[in-house]
């Protein structure tokens, strides 16, 4: 006994059904209020799974605005004519609080301006109009809103599946489309996750199934003025029954015989579409351990109405709760009791499973914003620094800054250490991951070169490390989320899925990315200050310099070569082959070879200090690769972490890379010249002293002339 044969008489219906929520703007009331901090705590705490993840409602409602609005915060400034004034309405609203509209007044959410296009070209591709008359023009780089889009949505989801479609006929890789192409794909999946917002509880809305309540079911469901989507739930037997009744008694796959059977099926066919529109949010936890997979109402709905109805029985109450929740729109008293309610039978589902345990925490992480608040720090550390350069070399001011650097080092730490309580994961599984990782080591490094040398180097260097890293940081999980809608927590690909490896070979093998690019970075101190004249005849600060950078690729040098022996093992036992020259591993052999190199050469004299510093930076382009540009490559076993938009800034980083390598060699070349001048020049030029009573070379010998023979 299944619903198949219901989907099979009527499936043509869903599609008109889906629309309808979405059409009756007018009939449905807007929110005058805001929000109750209670019921945004409640919903913030409230369990998901997403993306293949349990998570918090916040942190879900955190990434979709971050993927639409480019920023996780929604702020507007509603117009109410032709320029700003005082009646203008300002709009501020948490993640949470944007989410909840956009599920409970999704009439209202659709006027909300959070979809960032990036381009006018992308409004023109959907004849969308930038310019109106009566409000202000919309910028190059503006946000819309979805009944903005509206207009040209057909027009858009058109053009995305052609563009997907041909891919798959001419077998084009994603990476190809022109810049319109992928701003339009984005686009089109940004515009589908909206819409699975705006109808996530259409299955509450009363009006889409009164009217269809055929009155064989009244007995069954009660008056259609009192019907509620949960009685459908739990009566699901019942119906099933009705409907075979009033079939001649089939219950297979079979269409309706007669005018009963057929209102009672077309009745079931709306409930099931209502049901399909909620498909998104995945709340409720089933009641199976083996099950991974979270139930939505669409999922609640096809258990009901299957062999097994029972296994669904759980989460009929939080179901109810959410259709009360929902019922009670505009009485904010009767919404916190519901979502109450919600919570605790939401929360009660998920504990019975024991994956609720973390939900609290994460949403007290993201809400605490540590590297936010440290990447400040760093700033204001580095602000230091340079006031330092200001005053006497043994103010106390120097000696202060360094301690001052460890409380947002502390915080850095304590957030990595956070997220891998989270994910029960060592602290480098992703490239977001790495970026962290990688600038806290290499501020730690930094401040212990300070604290053997105190030239107040290394010191600047570890606050602009840990600001610019937590800036990328930011960068790269902002972009990501943008272009491909994803959790900085995700799911690992299989070849990750391993917290032995990842806490061996990635963890040291991102060490020596560390302290390479650590290296390159003290590096450009000599050789931009050489080529600038910085303290120009101060040759033991160079020197002191030089020994920092020598040093640090030592350190650096370690930990990659038993990094990359590791990742070998790891290769092995994974894949059967300890070395397949993929471009990861070539990446890695890569870097240990170049420093292997600089290090001989300096120890056999074929270089000083100067080619140490012009290698070293070169060398920071080596790490670059390895650690970013593989990825890129879209071949090899390890490019499972591609990324739109950055081969050409990468690029642009190796140019301005080289250019300091060139002027290292120039500086090299310069060198030389002046040597063999210097050489070749007599000693009087030279500035050579001559002992007393010492004559030059040739003097005394007389050439005798006729007149003394």
């Amino acid at each position: 006994m299944r619903l198949t044969s219901i989907r099979t008489v009527a499936s043509c219906a869903l599609a008109a059904i889906a629309a309808a929520p979405l059409a009756r703007a007018q009939e449905v009331p807007h929110r005058t209020q805001p929000w109750d901090p209670e019921i945004v705590r409640l919903a913030e705490t409230l369990p998901i799974q997403d993306q293949g993840r349990i998570k918090p409602l916040s942190t879900c409602a955190g990434f979709k605005l971050l993927a639409m609005n480019g920023v996780r915060r929604f702020t507007w400034v509603k117009d109410h004519g032709t320029e700003t004034t005082s009646d203008d309405e300002k709009v501020a609203l948490t993640p949470t609080e944007w989410l909840l509209d956009c599920v409970f007044f999704p009439e209202q959410a659709q006027d909300y301006p959070c979809f960032q296009l990036q381009t006018w070209e992308v409004a023109d591709a959907i004849h969308v109009a930038y310019e109106r008359e009566g409000t202000h023009r919309k910028g190059k780089r503006d946000r819309y809103s979805y009944r903005e889009l509206a207009v040209g949505r057909d027009e858009l989801m058109e053009k995305a599946s052609t563009i997907v479609h041909e891919e798959r006929a001419k077998k084009r890789d994603p990476k190809d489309r022109t810049y319109v192409e992928a701003q339009l794909v984005q686009l089109a999946e940004k515009v589908r996750d909206f819409e699975g917002l705006l109808g996530a509880l259409s299955f509450a809305r009363r009006d889409e199934l009164s009217d269809a309540l055929p009155a064989e079911l009244v007995e069954v469901l009660g008056p259609a003025s009192e019907l509620r989507f949960t009685t459908i739930l739990e009566k699901s037997p019942e119906l099933w029954r009705q409907f075979s009744e009033a079939n001649g008694g089939s219950q297979g796959p079979t269409a309706p015989t007669n005018p009963a059977a057929e209102a009672i099926s077309h009745f079931l066919v709306r409930a099931e579409g209502l049901s399909r529109l909620g498909s998104d949010l995945a709340l409720f936890a089933p009641a199976e351990a083996e099950n991974p997979q979270w139930l939505s109402i669409a999922d609640v709905f096809a258990i009901r109405f299957s062999p097994k109805p029972e296994e669904a029985g759980g989460a009929l109450a939080a179901v109810a709760a959410l259709e009360d929740a929902f019922l009670a729109r505009g009485d904010m008293a009767a919404m916190k009791a519901a979502f109450e309610r919600l919570n605790v039978e939401a929360t009660k589902l998920a504990a019975a499973r024991g994956e609720d345990a973390k939900i609290g925490s994460e949403v007290a992480f993201y809400k605490a914003d540590v590297f936010f608040l440290a990447q400040w720090l760093y700033v204001l550390g580095f602000v230091l620094v340079a006031a330092g350069w200001l005053v006497k070399a043994d103010a106390k001011l120097h000696r202060f800054v360094p301690y001052a650097l460890m409380v947002p080092l502390a915080l850095h730490a304590a957030g990595i250490a956070w997220r891998c309580y989270l994910r029960a994961r060592p602290p480098v599984s992703t490239l977001y991951e790495t970026i962290l990782f990688i600038s806290g080591v290499a501020v730690l490094a930094a401040l212990i070169v300070e604290r053997i040398d105190r030239r107040r180097i290394a010191v600047a260097f570890a606050a602009a490390i840990g600001a610019a890293g937590l800036f990328l940081a930011a960068r790269y999980e902002a972009k990501e989320a943008f272009d491909n809608g994803s959790d900085t927590m995700p799911q690992l690909v299989a070849v990750l899925d391993t917290n032995f490896w990842l806490s061996t070979h990635v963890t040291t093998v991102t060490i020596g990315y560390s302290a390479g690019l650590l290296a390159a970075l003290l590096a450009h101190v000599y050789v931009l200050g050489k080529l600038f004249g910085l303290k120009k005849n101060d040759t033991s600060w160079y020197r002191a310099v030089a020994r920092m950078t020598y040093g640090v690729i030592c350190f650096g040098l370690l930990f990659s070569v038993v990094g990359t022996i590791l990742g070998g093992v790891w290769a092995n036992d994974s894949w059967g082959r300890f070395w397949g020259w993929d471009p990861k591993e070539n990446g890695a052999l890569m870097i240990c070879l170049f420093e292997l190199a600089i290090l001989h050469a300096r120890m056999g004299g074929y270089i000083r200090d100067l080619g140490l510093c012009t290698a070293a930076v070169f060398g920071g382009t080596i790490v670059a690769f390895s650690w970013w540009h593989v990825n890129l490559l879209g071949v090899g076993l390890h490019s499972y972490g591609f990324t739109h938009g950055l081969l050409g800034k990468l690029w642009i980083a190796y140019g301005i890379e080289w250019l300091v390598v060139l002027g290292g060699v120039w500086l090299w070349l310069d060198e030389r010249a002046r040597r063999k001048a210097l050489a070749a020049a007599p000693a009087a030029a030279r500035g050579v002293s001559m002992p007393a009573g010492a004559q030059p070379a040739g003097a005394g010998k007389v050439k005798l002339t006729g007149a003394g023979k």
